[in-house]
């Protein structure tokens, strides 16, 4: 079963490590499995993936390292889940953010704040984001950019705002759309840094909404309009 190592936190588990877990089975392999995952992302949110072994993982969830080569043939695989999980929340909240019957710009606003819940909440989400910055090289079968990745979707999101009339006309699209980002994974350094993941929901939004007041129409009339990326 897997129990809790006192060497390694395990905050924010929505499976308790103390919670008794039988051999694979299957009734039980999915829950196991998924516990695994997530004493995995423990380390893996703190420690370069190559870093990482198997057998550091067995030793954390104190069992025999068969049963982590039960559900993960080898790190490769412990990676690819971290990130297969890590895409599909961010596919999410994206999704999220497109049937809401609001503005683009407090779309984009509340896309921060939902990725900041994900990241105070999942440690999953935060060893993905991890290793996608840092260990891309490792799967090369993948296509890992999140700056690329969330490039365009916030030039989506403004170009629709422009179109609206919501955005000066003096703003460069693909200038704002580098600075918006930036500013984005520049916070996630600084959570990581500080251990202040409990702040990333409002620290995103907030972010985000002080850079949309410095580009939008001001109260004295400043037009919006659309302007192409140079």
């Amino acid at each position: 079963m897997v129990r809790r190592n006192e060497n390694i936190e395990l905050e924010d588990l929505s499976i308790s490590a103390d919670r008794p877990l039988p051999a694979p089975d299957a009734n039980n392999y999915e829950f196991e499995r998924t516990s695994l995952l997530q004493i995995a992302a423990a380390r893996l949110g703190k420690e370069p993936f190559p870093s990482v072994t198997i057998a550091n993982i067995a030793s954390d969830a104190n069992v025999p390292e068969k049963i982590v080569r039960s559900h993960f043939l080898d790190m490769h695989e412990v990676g690819s889940a971290v990130l297969d999980h890590e895409r599909s929340s961010m596919r999410n909240v994206q999704q999220r953010v497109s049937k809401m019957r609001i503005n683009p710009l407090d779309q984009l606003a509340a896309a921060f704040q939902i990725v900041g819940e994900n990241l105070s909440k999942d440690i999953v989400v935060r060893a993905g984001v991890r290793i996608a910055a840092e260990s891309r090289d490792y799967f090369p079968e993948r296509r890992l950019d999140p700056f690329k990745t969330w490039e365009d979707f916030v030039n989506s999101q403004l170009s629709r705002a422009c179109d609206l009339g919501l955005i000066r006309v003096d703003v460069e699209l693909s200038e704002i759309t580098w600075i918006i980002v930036a500013a984005g994974i520049g916070s996630k350094e600084f959570f990581t840094i500080s251990n202040t993941w409990h702040t990333a929901p409002d620290r995103l939004e907030s972010t985000l909404r002080n850079i949309i007041a410095l580009i939008s129409p001001s109260e004295a009339g400043m037009p919006g309009a659309v302007r192409e990326n140079r």
